[in-house]
């Protein structure tokens, strides 16, 4: 809506006026009004079009206000115009609707109280007609300049419009000529036409629809339609409209190209699946990534957890009643840890310790937290070889491996039922190996692990193994675990199979190559330590506040000085603040605006006698890899226990001192 309002305002009354302006200033204060009461002022004015409105009393000596609202929308059509006036004469106000007139209002106290209102509408009324209008001009000229052809046409074929890059394309002298075409002559086979028709009554919309059509010339070429049917209120079609592409060179460019592809096809399968194992190696590497960040925060929780339940369980009594309840709150920490070791495993960047371990007594060792895992309906048997040879591998990977198998047997049996672990020594062949998957020839422990649940079908089983595959509601899984296994067997050197059918279970083999070594392992029992203690001045610089609330708590207790920073900043504001020695610092390597290696190098340069351990939830191996940490550094990976921080502390400070 124009502002300020210019207005002119036509009447030989000039008391009429004086109340049309006062009733309008009310709710346009900047209103720029113009008075005329002769004709030839209004001529010299109508001409110079500077207004936004026109108020015309319909009574005045050298005119009517008809003739006044016909000059004006003949010169200026979009203009909105008031008549206001004495005469109640309803066949007046017919005929100046007609012309365009945007409302009648009688000269009484009521009306002039509404002429602000009726302002508002006329003036808005006009500016939508203004837009409409030049839409519809856009359009137009859209339809008349794009250079894709455009037609419209009855639902029984007859050319209704036309723009002319539709003439040009199919070779027609003018548009008239091809309006008196009908479309359904132009298909080279009549089957294409009815088969156009059935999809856009089935589909409304066509998109891409490809046939062969006669030129004027009579040349036959192929065309792309894209269309859509136009319904009047009731449903019914009134018409069809969509655009024509010339596509002949492209569909002659496509069967040459489909020659070459024959002859090249095993070139180009060769080439696909090198790209595709790129691919997969790549994006495997970004999940890597990902998981590395993801297990970086997971592992600052979890140290929270297990910190603060170790050093509740070191402040109770033995005989406490709530020392059980800590232990479980700590013992599922460090289960929780598990999850941590399925992101690295999968991600490849897991810090693996191998070392010979005897399946059978980790399975023995394990019983009872599997039972619990599968709850009490579902019952776990074994048959164990005693005669079982070792295998070489990470303790951790190994009972995550019987974890996520157990948890998915689980799922599989919501009514219950049998959980059945077998092993034992097989000798493995190359004819078998053909048979069941890549694997050396050679001496293997096999593991089996059969559960009597729902089972699969075999495009399901054909993806067990795939990372982030589930069958699972959205919510419930991340279709993680059986990859993970995947991943633990293959880094192992050995195989997997899965083996199902809907309602018969499911049966898990994985070979694992067997060793012959002595000391072998069965699990590592878990001995409380009691932290080291100094009297160092330590800085702890942790962005995450529980981590550095707890390590800050373990290391007063241990007698240390603590100085606390969450970033980098702070840490070396902090350090030339204080003008006493600092020891040692302790830095988490990811760190927000500055990692900590930075820290350490500019913080080095101010104090050269202290000394750096840093934390961090990625391995050392990724951070050296990242560029982030130096292969020398001495790093305490995340999670740990308040015993591992004081004792790694103490073996940092110690080195040099002896």
């Amino acid at each position: 809506m124009p502002n300020p309002l210019r207005l002119v305002l036509i009447d030989d009354n000039p008391h009429d006026c004086d109340l049309a302006i006062r009733a309008l200033r009310h709710d346009f204060p900047d209103l720029q009004v113009t008075q005329m009461s002769e004709g030839q002022e209004f001529a010299h004015h109508l001409e110079q079009g500077d207004f936004d409105l026109i108020i015309t009393d319909y009574q005045l000596r050298w005119m009517n206000g008809l003739a006044v609202l016909r000059a004006v929308k003949a010169r200026w059509p979009d203009c909105p115009v008031i008549m206001f006036t004495d005469t109640g004469n309803e066949e007046i106000a017919v005929e100046g609707m007609k012309a365009g007139l945007s409302d009648y209002l009688i000269k009484t106290p009521q009306q002039f109280s509404r002429l602000p209102e009726v302002v508002r509408a006329a003036l808005e009324q006009a500016h939508q007609h203004h837009a409409h209008h030049e839409v519809e001009v856009f359009y137009q000229r859209l339809f008349e300049t794009v250079p894709i052809g455009l037609y419209r046409t009855t639902p029984d074929g007859r050319v209704l419009d036309a723009n002319p890059a539709l003439v040009t394309l199919l070779g027609y002298p003018d548009r008239e000529s091809l309006m008196a075409v009908n479309v359904v002559d132009l298909y080279v086979n009549a089957e294409d036409r009815q088969r156009w028709q059935t999809l856009m009554e089935r589909d409304v919309v066509v998109h891409g629809f490809e046939a062969q059509i006669h030129w004027h010339d009579g040349t036959i070429r192929w065309v792309k339609d894209t269309a859509r049917a136009v319904h009047d209120a009731a449903g019914r079609v009134l018409s069809y409209e969509g655009s024509l592409e010339d596509i002949t060179e492209y569909k002659q460019t496509e069967e040459q190209l489909r020659a070459t592809v024959a002859a090249e096809h095993r070139r180009m399968e060769e080439a696909i699946q090198e790209e595709k194992q790129r691919l997969q190696a790549h994006h495997r590497d970004a999940i890597g990534h990902l998981m590395g960040r993801v297990v970086h925060h997971f592992n600052n929780l979890l140290m929270i957890v297990i910190g603060y339940s170790e050093m509740t369980l070191r402040r109770l009594d033995p005989l406490d009643p709530l020392r059980k309840d800590i232990e479980e709150i700590k013992q599922a920490g460090e289960r929780a840890t598990g999850l941590t070791r399925q992101l690295l495993a999968f991600s490849r960047r897991q810090a693996v310790h191998p070392q010979p371990l005897n399946l059978n007594g980790m399975i023995t060792s394990l019983d009872e937290m599997l039972q619990r895992l599968l709850g009490e309906d579902v019952q776990l048997e074994t048959d164990l070889d005693p005669a079982l040879g070792p295998i070489r591998a990470d303790l951790g990977q190994i009972e995550q491996v019987f974890v996520n198998l157990a948890a998915t047997a689980r799922e599989t049996m919501p009514e219950g039922g049998t959980l059945t672990i077998q092993t034992a020594n097989v000798d493995i062949d190359a004819a078998e190996d053909n048979q069941h998957g890549p694997i050396q020839p050679g001496r293997y422990v096999r593991l089996t692990v059969r559960d009597t649940g729902e089972g699969t079908d075999e495009g399901t089983l054909a993806r067990l193994f795939e990372p982030f595959f589930t069958t699972k509601e959205s919510g419930k899984g991340i279709g993680l675990s059986l990859a993970a296994v995947h991943e633990i067997v293959t880094q192992n050197g050995g195989r997997i199979q899965a083996m199902s059918a809907p309602g018969q279970g499911t049966t898990f083999i994985i070979d694992l190559p067997r060793v012959v070594e002595a000391g072998v392992v069965v699990e590592q029992p878990s001995v409380p330590v009691e932290p080291a203690r100094g009297t160092e001045t330590v800085l702890l610089v942790e962005d995450e506040k529980g981590v550095r609330t707890l390590a800050k708590q373990v290391l007063r207790e241990a007698g240390y000085t603590v100085l606390e920073a969450s970033n980098g900043g702070e840490a070396l504001l902090l350090c030339e603040q204080y003008t006493d020695p600092i020891h040692l610092l302790v830095t988490d390597v990811v760190l927000p605006r500055m990692n900590g290696r930075t820290l350490a190098d500019r913080l080095m340069r101010m104090r050269r006698d202290m000394k750096v351990l840093y934390m961090s939830g990625y391995t050392n191996d990724t951070l050296v890899r990242s560029g982030m940490l130096d292969a020398d550094a001495t790093l305490l990976q995340k999670p740990f226990t308040p015993a591992a921080l004081t004792q790694k502390i103490r073996e940092v400070l110690n080195v040099g001192n002896r």
